[in-house]
């Protein structure tokens, strides 16, 4: 018999009429022996290709007896085989027979009085999966019938009763429309008298169909509803039912995240029921922990409710005191005092963590005003306590809320941190460390206020802290390093001989743990000092080549990593002169390890670019009959199901990758040309991350890096393979753009797509394909520049650099040369000083935004699932996302020094000659790119590295579509953009909106003034470069546009709007007048807007329109002069914030003088604009008006001189004055180029 003969008559035994060989097949399936398992599996994969018809009816056969052993597993793998998400999905293959059949076996089955209920929710799920396939098409109209005859009949068993209220919930969306009686039948289901089961599954229908009815009117008719499920709660609590109770809290838990508004009318008493869960010590701390979580999950729905909880501030005090009761769950383990890494968190309990989480969740969620006066009332009871938990617990608390109360903390900065620092004595070392770690956190959250008001007495306690023998000290160092890393060098230069004396004391001692903190420490204050850490180089630096070197065990393999960063920065630090003599040994070292055969999870290997290449540890594999809900034991791994798979995912692998990929980022800043031997390869690495949607950290590398060399600098690739870079990252980052749902990535990709189409050289004078002399050139440093300005700054500060006049800068050149900042403030972009907080809650210090941990059996991230309230009909797209979300969003307990050592290592790069590097292989041999295109790697968001420089070349690089791609995609990006301003107006006109929901939506609405000023500053590349070629694409763009000057919008959106057009009639010229009669109302219009940077956008439009409109603009003339004149004479026109305003108005002025002189009464006009000179703080402006002026007078017109002359010591003054101003110009120029 051959191999098919054998298959086959295998085959019809095990299909045939007699289920003993199914059964036996079934059981191997889950045979713990692998080859048993395996053939078995083989077996069914082969008959479910080639007998699908009875294979799906044999496995619905055995469910028609629910006692089977096999039932369970049959119920599963026959939803693989009708689940349209599967992979095994073979229902439209069957025959219309085989089809009818197995639905009417499905309804048989699930109609069995006898069905267990693990049955019975194996085989609602798949008669669910099949439903939502067959629904739409209504090709199941039995399945209503039986639905609603199981639930309306008071003769329906609990269990059948159970398993028709679960299959409505998961089709509420295809039935909630026409369903009848549905009202009525949840009450009752709610209401069940004997069954808590019943009224679980009746909480969930209604909760499933509250969510899928489209508006609020729709979900207020089920209001009524909300006392039976909370009624269907308590009585699961009542009668000791905690497993039931858990379900229901997670279905509400999901209520409060989707619907918060339909639980407001009832809002006080739900709450009050959850917090008296909470507050219950008898019960379960999974159950307390759930009831808590819908509380917080509750305060955080602002997009939904914004402000709905801040109502309610006596509750608010009534959670906050369960979660500072929840911080008491410590224990003081005789192995925490060890100091051991594997340690560190000995004594910690779940209650303990999950109540950290909470509480930063709670503070960020409220804010400050809402939080901060109801920790005033519990602290000091618990900071006077004699019994140390207590004390411990307070400290904690104001470690856990300072990010979410930053704003208001900072009003009583001396008060809280001297609150902190009166326990850097406390007797107890348990509560000496959290005092530590809480000023670690407040040097984070609360920076650089801290360092720059209390410095004296927050860096001597820490520097004392270090000499705590106990576990204390190695926290004093990291908690050095949180402080540090928001100091400005001149701050700290006072105290390093005593932090650096004490750092290398500690790293003496024998404790891995502590030497591990007094690198890193030590890394972090050689970095905020700078030059002032040579005094101590020379003692210093044999120190840690001694650990770089010595530390070949395996168990030291972190210790060589971290010094390997240390001395990195100290080199950094010192200057390569210093340091080139000791960088050649350490090299040595590292090319020695890269040719060594190290294992994957050294740490060492984040420095190389082997991390970067890292594919994500994913594993999709089947879920289990009996371990759908199971956990990996490996710590390391996050898994979550969906339908059949079960998807798993490395994280510790994610932060390697996210390190080494920042990593890279420095080696191109700091190679500058010396990297360019590798671009192929880490550009071919890096792009594909920009849709690297399990690590947000990674993407952000992936959206800011450059990959390509300084301008010049080609080393011979030429056009061709600029040609190929530029084919590779622009479509890429185009599509990135568009699908970025993260706002602020989204600005960080389209200040990189700018500076990646900026030509430096000459224009495109044929169209669109022409010369490209900007991509893909330099390495980061525009971005680092911009980061050293911020620090010179203040460390602290955000800011975009100006010139020293405030003047015109920027992304095009002299596209839009001078109104990107506006009058000299520069508004701040959405960058940050390293350790400061992000927008939009990104991770802060060493803690982040902390989420629920899985061992509460709660939520996790903004919506995690865990456990039995997973949704198996998520796609497993948005698994993996939330997967991510997850664990980045998770708060790490080693408060104060893990992120902020990662941070470090972006700075690693030490300034050495990039020859020597060059020549080394630290970095693998190049390949070419072979066909395959360049992306970018970006940096990190903190910095903001990600600049393209220039590359001259010749050759067609930039081609049409690439052009349309862009223009595309910006239209997505402005359509975006405004649905979620709407959307916010929308949250504006809620009854709980407040002052503190006021700010938070005012910093997003930044955050998309932002997205739009490099909307701006994209198109103004594209204009300058292609001139009127660019025209048909702003044909298009300008129906997105014209909606931005409408009366309802923005300042900042009009000031955009305004300068996109005010780029195209510089740089089209005649070719733009066309668009005057469109686009010049608003100009005139917005002379009069009350922000100034609108006006000098729009007054520098007119100025523009006069000079290059010819007679088109003679018709505009009068009406110019009226709304020039009122910019000028304003009452506070010379005020500061006026200046850029006023100055470009007088420089309007005088083209409208030049140009149009027919069309005015130059006897009048023409000695009013010499009046107002010299113009003093936009000196470009002020250069084009001097040359102007030489113009004129050249000509010894009579207007200019008057009569007799009488003008002419004016003029003189003004040149003696506009001299004077550019001598002064000159040497703050030379001075800021100093000082960067």
């Amino acid at each position: 018999m051959d191999p098919q003969e054998r298959a086959e008559a295998e085959a019809v035994v095990v299909l045939g009429a007699d289920p003993a060989a199914l059964t036996a097949l079934l059981a191997d399936l889950t045979s713990p022996a692998n080859e048993a398992r395996s053939r078995a599996e083989h077996q069914f994969h082969a008959l479910r290709g080639s007998h699908p018809d009875a294979l799906a009816l044999s496995l619905a056969q055995l469910l028609l007896s629910p006692a089977h052993p096999s039932a369970p597993i049959a119920a599963v793998l026959l939803r693989r085989l009708i689940a349209p998400s599967s992979q095994s999905f073979v229902y439209p293959a069957l025959s219309p027979a085989s089809q009818s059949s197995l639905r009417a076996l499905l309804l048989s089955a699930a109609s069995s009085p006898a069905l267990h209920r693990s049955v019975s929710k194996k085989l609602s799920d798949t008669v669910a999966e099949l439903a939502s396939y067959l629904l739409p098409s209504n090709a199941w109209p039995d399945l209503l019938t039986f639905l609603y005859k199981s639930i309306a009949s008071p003769a329906s068993p609990p269990t059948l009763l159970e398993s028709a209220l679960n299959i409505l919930a998961r089709l509420a969306s295809h039935l909630a429309a026409g369903f009848p009686n549905l009202h009525t039948l949840l009450l009752t289901a709610l209401s069940h008298p004997s069954s808590a089961d019943v009224r679980v599954a009746g909480l969930n229908a209604a909760i499933s169909i509250i969510q899928s009815l489209p508006s609020a009117a729709d979900r207020d008719q089920f209001q009524d509803l909300l006392p039976a499920m909370m009624r269907a709660l308590a009585e699961s609590l009542n009668c000791g039912n905690e497993g039931s109770a858990q379900e229901a809290l997670e279905m509400m838990i999901e209520l409060a995240g989707a619907e918060p508004r339909f639980l407001r009318r009832q809002l006080p008493d739900v709450v009050a029921s959850m917090l008296q869960i909470a507050e219950a010590s008898g019960l379960e701390d999974g159950t307390r922990h759930l009831a808590v979580e819908f509380v917080v999950t509750l305060a955080e729905a602002r997009d939904r409710a914004p402000g709905m909880m801040r109502k309610l501030p006596r509750y608010v005090g009534r959670l906050f005191a369960v979660l500072m009761t929840m911080l008491l769950d410590v224990h003081d383990e005789p192995a925490w005092h060890a100091a051991m890494p594997e340690e560190e968190d000995a004594g910690e309990t779940g209650s303990y963590v999950f109540a950290q989480e909470c509480l930063d969740r709670l503070a960020i969620a409220v804010g400050g005003n809402t939080i901060l006066p109801v920790a005033a009332e519990l602290l000091p009871s618990f900071f006077s306590s004699e019994e140390w938990k207590r004390r411990h617990a307070a400290l904690m608390t104001i470690a856990q809320i300072a990010e979410g109360s930053a704003k208001v903390m900072i009003k009583n900065l001396e008060q809280v941190v001297g609150m902190v620092l009166n326990s850097f004595q406390d007797p107890h070392p348990r509560v000496r460390w959290a005092a530590i770690n809480a000023i670690g956190q407040l040097s984070t959250d609360l920076g650089p206020e801290v360092q720059n008001q209390l410095h004296h007495v927050v860096l001597p306690a820490l520097a004392s802290a270090m000499d705590d023998f106990q576990n204390p000290r190695a926290h004093a160092a990291a908690a050095t390093l949180n402080f540090s890393e928001n100091c400005r060098p001149d701050i700290l230069r006072p105290y390093l001989d005593v932090i650096v004396g004490k750092l290398l004391s500690l790293l003496q001692t024998g404790n891995q743990m502590v030497q591990e903190a007094a690198l890193t420490a030590l890394a972090s204050a050689a970095d905020s000092s700078q030059e002032h850490f040579q005094k101590y180089y020379d003692v210093v630096m044999p120190y840690l080549k001694a650990i770089l070197m010595n530390s070949t065990d395996k168990s030291n393999r972190m210790l060589r990593a971290k010094s390997m960063e240390c001395i990195s920065l100290v080199g950094m630090a010192v200057g390569k002169e210093k340091f080139k003599d000791d960088a050649k040994q350490v090299m040595e070292v590292l090319m020695a390890l890269q040719g060594s055969q190290m294992e994957a999870d050294d740490p060492i290997t984040s420095y190389m670019l082997q991390s970067a290449q890292l594919k994500p540890d994913v594993s999709v594999t089947s879920a289990g009959p009996e371990d759908e809900n199971a956990e990996s034991d490996d710590e390391g791994v996050e898994t979550i199901t969906l339908g059949d798979k079960r998807i798993g995912i490395r994280t510790s692998l994610l932060e390697e990758k996210a390190t080494a990929c920042n990593m890279l980022c420095c080696y191109a800043e700091e190679l500058s040309e010396g990297f360019f031997p590798w671009i192929d390869q880490v550009t071919t690495t890096l792009v594909p991350l920009l849709k690297f949607y399990f690590h947000e950290e990674v993407r952000k590398a992936a959206v800011s890096a450059k990959l390509a060399i300084e301008k010049n600098q080609a080393h011979g690739r030429g056009t061709s393979f600029l040609k190929q870079l530029s084919d590779y990252i622009v479509p890429a980052l185009v599509e990135a753009m568009h699908k970025e749902p993260e706002p602020q990535i989204c600005t960080i990709i389209l200040e990189s797509l700018n500076k990646s189409i900026q030509f430096p050289g000459q224009a495109a004078p044929d169209g669109i394909v022409q010369d490209q002399s900007g991509a893909f050139g330099s390495c980061i440093q525009p971005a680092l520049e911009e980061k050293g300005r911020s620090l010179k700054n203040g460390r602290g500060e955000r800011s975009r650099c100006s010139s020293s006049a405030g003047g015109r800068q920027g992304g095009g050149g002299e596209t839009g040369r001078w109104r990107r900042e506006g009058h000299g403030r520069g508004r701040p972009r959405c960058s940050s000083s390293t350790g400061g907080r992000q927008g939009g809650g990104g991770e802060t210090g060493g803690r982040g935004r902390p989420r629920c941990s899985s061992s509460t059996g709660g939520r996790q991230g903004g919506g995690g699932e865990t456990g039995r309230w997973r949704r198996e009909g998520r796609r497993r797209e948005a698994a993996l996302l939330e997967l991510h979300r997850r664990e980045t969003g998770r708060w790490r307990r080693k408060a104060v020094l893990l992120e902020l050592h990662c941070r470090l290592r972006r700075r690693l790069l030490l300034r050495c000659s990039a020859d020597f590097f060059a020549r080394s292989s630290l970095l693998p041999t190049p390949e070419l790119l072979r066909g395959r295109r360049v992306r970018r790697r970006r940096s990190n968001l903190d910095s903001r590295a990600a600049l393209y420089g220039g590359i001259d070349c010749v050759g067609e690089l930039f081609e049409e579509s690439h052009v349309r791609s862009i223009v595309e995609g910006i239209k997505e990006v402005i359509v975006a953009s405004t649905n979620r301003r709407i959307e916010r107006t929308e949250r504006a006109k809620a009854e709980d909106y407040d002052s503190e929901e006021e700010e938070l939506v005012r910093e997003e609405n930044e955050q998309e003034d932002e997205i739009l000023d490099q909307v701006g500053d994209c198109l103004g590349t594209l204009v300058k470069t292609f001139k009127t070629h660019f025209l048909p694409f702003f044909d298009e763009l300008s129906m997105y546009l014209t909606p931005m000057l409408g009366k309802d919008k923005t300042a900042e959106e009009k000031r955009i709007a305004i300068c996109i057009f005010d780029d195209v009639a510089e740089h089209c010229r005649e070719a733009a007048v066309r668009y005057y009669d469109a686009y010049f109302p608003f100009l005139l219009e917005a002379c009069t807007n009350e922000n100034p940077d609108v006006r000098q956008a729009a007054v520098y439009g007119i100025g523009i329109c006069a000079e290059f409109g010819g007679s088109a603009f003679r018709s505009h003339t009068g009406e110019s002069l009226s709304q020039l004149y009122n910019v000028i004479k304003h009452p506070n026109a010379l005020d500061l914030e006026n200046a850029m305003a006023y100055d470009n108005a007088v420089s309007a002025l005088g083209k409208i003088c030049h140009f149009h002189r027919d069309s005015i009464d130059a006897s009048q006009v023409i000695p009013a604009w010499l009046s107002c000179l010299p113009i003093k703080n936009d000196l470009i402006e002020a250069k084009l008006v001097h040359e102007q002026l030489c113009v004129m007078l050249e000509k010894s017109e009579t207007e200019l001189l008057g009569q007799n002359n009488q003008y002419l010591p004016k003029i003189v003054s003004v040149f003696a004055e506009f001299d004077a101003l550019s001598r002064r110009a000159m040497f703050e120029k030379k001075a800021c180029k100093l000082d960067c």
